[in-house]
This record gives structure tokens, sequence and C-alpha cells, in this order.
């Protein structure tokens, strides 16, 4: 009961920030163009995240937890330096094909 009532979610998201950590550890950063969305929960904003804008593997690694984070099931992500509070940028635009032909674009 206390998932529902006193946590963002039901699940604990820790395995995949682990299994993504450890893949980056490995093989290294991103290098190529990549693009991930998220909902800043506070102001329903609709956030991307990309190779421009997070570097680290910290905050790839972020990004993509963050971009998985469906509402009541995993937890939403707290980000101090972009934003508050993000979840899955699929609850506000579900496929975001836009984003992705003007990345391939570019």
């Amino acid at each position: 009961m206390k998932a529902i009532t006193q946590e963002s979610g039901v699940f604990n998201d820790g395995p995949l920030t682990s299994y993504l950590t450890n893949i980056m550890n490995e093989k290294g950063p991103i290098k190529r163009k990549f693009m991930v969305s998220a909902v800043d929960v506070n102001t329903g904003t609709y956030v991307l995240f990309d190779e421009k804008n997070v570097t680290t593997y910290a905050e790839q690694v972020k990004a993509v937890v963050s971009s998985s984070s469906m509402p009541f099931i995993f937890p939403n992500q707290q980000w101090s330096n972009l934003h508050d509070v993000l979840m899955d940028g699929g609850t506000v635009y579900n496929t975001n094909l836009v984003s992705a032909v003007q990345r391939c674009r570019e």
C-alpha cells in the first residue's frame, strides 16, 4: 500500500538504471545522434533529450530512465539542473515521429 500512497511508482527502476550504467561503462557514451523524450510533471512541458543536452554517462542513463518512467508504474525522475520531476514522454506525445525525422535530416 505504501508504494501507491507514498511513492510515485509501484515498481523499482533500479535494475534498469544499473543495466544501462553497466552498458555505458562497457561500451562508452552514445556516439550517434539520439533522442528520447520525457514530460515535466509539474508543467506538462514535453522535454527532448539528445546528445547536445545530455553528454555524460549519468545524464544519458537518466534521460532514458526518465523516458521510460510510466506514471504510477515506475517512479518519476528527479532532475535538479534541467527540470524538477520527469516521467514518460508518451503520456503527452505517444510516438514523436516529427523529432525523429528532423534528427535524421540533420
